[in-house]
C-alpha cells in the first residue's frame, strides 16, 4: 500500500506552487500502484492578519465568509481530480479560535471565524456530506466531508498504522501544557495507550507504525534552536513544561514502541533526519546500532516561499553544510544517552510531495520524496531534487 503525505499547502496568494504539486499527485493516481490516499500533515489553509482586515471591513466577506471561501479555493478546488480520501492533522493554521464579543460574555467563540471550526466541519463531520461551502470559490461538491474521531487519532490501514498528533498552535509546539507524569497531560496519556495497543498489534500482525505530527519534533533548520522551542520568553502565552521532542521521546520509551517513520511539516522545505538508538552492550560481531528512525519534513506542498535551511530567525545567514551534519537542538532538549540525530538529505529549494509505500511481504517501507515545482532550476550544492529511503522492518536499520 501506498499513499502521498504533504503539509503546508494553502496559500490565498500564490496558487502556482501548490496547483502544481497537486497535479503532480493527481497524475500518479494514473500510474501503477497508485496511492491509496493523501495524509495531510497540517497547514491547510492559511488566513494571516492582512486577510484579517479585508474580513474586518465592511461587505460581503464580513463575518468568516472570506475564510469560507478559502476552504474552497485553498483545500477543495485545489485536489478537484485526487479522487482518493484526504485524511488530515491539524496545522497552527488550521487550529486557531477567534475570540467573539458575544453579550459582554468572557470566553465566547466566533465559530465561523475559526479556522479549527472549519476544520472540524471538514475532517470531523458526524457523516460523510458535501461541506456547506464546498461551492464556494469553485470547490469541488464531489468531495464529502471526512469523518476522523478527533483532531488526532489512528489510522488503520492493512499494512500500517498511522498515529496523527495534533500539537496545538504555539511556537515548536506540544501535546499538553503538563509534563508527561502529570495527570492533566491527556493528549500523552492517550498516546501511550495508543502505542502500546499498536505495539501489541505489531507484534502478532507485523504492521507498521507511522506517527504524524504538524510541528517538527526535530529539524537542522539554522532557525530551529528558537523556533523549536515552545518555553521560549519570545512564545506568547501559557508554555509547556516539556519540548515536543522530548515529549514524544517520552512516549515511545514508555510504550515500548518505536515508529518505523516520522513525518512532521510546518517548515516549508524538505528534510530527512536519522534518529539512531544504540544497542546496549552489543554481543560480539553484532551491530551497535539497535535502530534507525527517519524523521521527515515535508513541509513543502504548496504555501510559498520555500524556506531557505541557512537562515536563522534574526535573518542572518550561517555556513551551508553537505549532509550528515547534526540537527539543531532547541534548548533544555535532552536526547537519550546514546541517541543521536543527523540531518541525511534536504531539499529547501523545491516544492514537492511525499509518496510512503509499505509492503509487508517483502516487510520494508519506502520513502520517496519527489519534487514538482522548481522556481530556481539550478540545484544548489548539498541539496537533493527528489530523495529515496528504505527502512528494513525486520532489522529496523535504513537503506
Amino acid at each position: 500500500m501506498s499513499f502521498h503525505a504533504i503539509g503546508c499547502s494553502g496559500d490565498p496568494d500564490i496558487q502556482a506552487p501548490q496547483a502544481a504539486v497537486a497535479d503532480a499527485m493527481i497524475a500518479a493516481l494514473a500510474q501503477p500502484d497508485p496511492p491509496a490516499f493523501c495524509f495531510h500533515l497540517g497547514d491547510i489553509v492559511y488566513k494571516e492578519q492582512k486577510h484579517e482586515e479585508i474580513e474586518d471591513g465592511e461587505g460581503h466577506l464580513k463575518g468568516g465568509r472570506l475564510l469560507r471561501l478559502f476552504y474552497s479555493s485553498e483545500f477543495y478546488a485545489a485536489y478537484r481530480g485526487y479522487n482518493r480520501p484526504i485524511f488530515a492533522i491539524p496545522g497552527n493554521h488550521d487550529g486557531k479560535y477567534k475570540a467573539a464579543n458575544v453579550d459582554g460574555r468572557a470566553g465566547a467563540t466566533d465559530l465561523p471565524r475559526s479556522p479549527m471550526w472549519h476544520f472540524l466541519r471538514a475532517f470531523c463531520a458526524r457523516k460523510r456530506e458535501t461541506y456547506p461551502q464546498n461551492e464556494d470559490g469553485g470547490g469541488d461538491p464531489t468531495r464529502p466531508t471526512m469523518t476522523q474521531p478527533y483532531p488526532h487519532f489512528v489510522l488503520e490501514t492493512p499494512v500500517a498504522h498511522i498515529v496523527g498528533l495534533y500539537t496545538n498552535v504555539l511556537n515548536g509546539g506540544a501535546l499538553d501544557l503538563a509534563s508527561p507524569g502529570d495527570a492533566s497531560a491527556t493528549q500523552y496519556k492517550w498516546l501511550v495507550a495508543r502505542l502500546k495497543e499498536l505495539r501489541n498489534d505489531r507484534e502478532e500482525n507485523g504492521r507498521a507504525l507511522i506517527v504524524a505530527t504538524h510541528y517538527p519534533p526535530f529539524s537542522g533548520a539554522a532557525d530551529f534552536a528558537s523556533r523549536g522551542d515552545s518555553q521560549s520568553p519570545k512564545t506568547p502565552g501559557r508554555h509547556p513544561t516539556t519540548l515536543l521532542a522530548n515529549v514524544i521521546l517520552a512516549a515511545f520509551s514508555e510504550a515500548n514502541a518505536w515508529p518505523d517513520l516520522v513525518l512532521s511539516a510546518h517548515a516549508h522545505l524538505y528534510q530527512r533526519l536519522t534518529y539512531t538508538i544504540p544497542r546496549q552492550n552489543p554481543a560480539p560481531g553484532k551491530s551497535a546500532t539497535e535502530r534507525q528512525i527517519p524523521f521527515v519534513i515535508a513541509g513543502s506542498g504548496g504555501h510559498s516561499p520555500v524556506e531557505y535551511l541557512w537562515r536563522d530567525c534574526s535573518g542572518t545567514g550561517v555556513s551551508e553544510r553537505v549532509p550528515p551534519f547534526n540537527a539543531v537542538l532547541p534548548p533544555r532538549c535532552n536526547l537519550p544517552e546514546g541517541h543521536t540525530i543527523q540531518v541525511v538529505s534536504y531539499n529547501d529549494q523545491d516544492f514537492g510531495f511525499m509518496r510512503v509505500t509499505v509492503d509487508l511481504g517483502q516487510r520494508v517501507l519506502t520513502g520517496e520524496f519527489r519534487a514538482a515545482y522548481m522556481p530556481q532550476p539550478a540545484l544548489r550544492s548539498g541539496r537533493v531534487r527528489d530523495d529515496v529511503f528504505h527502512v528494513n522492518l525486520e532489522t529496523h536499520m535504513l537503506s
